[in-house]
């Protein structure tokens, strides 16, 4: 399993109608590596879905392991057809709260 217990999602809509997604992911230290690869190839084919203004993500500089991701969409169609979309890219998000 790549996800730790810790995974803090966030969905919010912005003072200008967009729909964003702020997660806090951990991942097992023995998945980084793969768990790296598979969220670049995540994060090129999210940011070439038409209603996607901005994909970021990092890791945190204090906690290794820990992933931060802000994804924002035109609005909330734009983010239920990009969980549409993510089904054919390589990541399937997995939540544990």
């Amino acid at each position: 399993m790549w996800f730790a217990v810790t995974c803090v999602l966030l969905i919010t809509h912005s003072a200008y109608g967009f729909y964003c997604l702020n997660v806090k992911l951990c991942v097992n230290d023995s998945f980084r590596n793969e768990f790296i690869q598979c969220i670049k190839e995540n994060a090129l084919n999210t940011r070439k879905e038409p209603k996607c203004v901005s994909y970021i993500w990092g890791e945190d500089i204090k906690e290794k392991n820990t992933f931060r991701f802000q994804e924002i969409f035109k609005d909330e169609s734009g983010f239920k057809e990009h969980t549409v979309l993510t089904q054919t890219h390589s990541l399937t998000y997995v939540l544990a709260y």
